[in-house]
């Protein structure tokens, strides 16, 4: 039996198994809140020092 055979046989269950995994993955990414957080400053030249060209 080949693995494409196999798929062709059990599409709807991979797919539903694929579809839940998913939904789970999401819903349990809902219920622990962000624990990392990132911020980035862009600095100009000339917004503050005197630009010595």
């Amino acid at each position: 039996m080949t693995i494409g055979r196999i798929f062709r046989r059990r599409w709807r269950l991979l797919a539903i198994v694929a579809v839940t995994g998913a939904l789970f993955g999401f819903g349990v990414s809902l219920l622990f809140p962000p624990k990392y957080t990132a911020s980035a400053s862009v600095l100009l030249p000339g917004s503050g020092r005197s630009a010595s060209c």
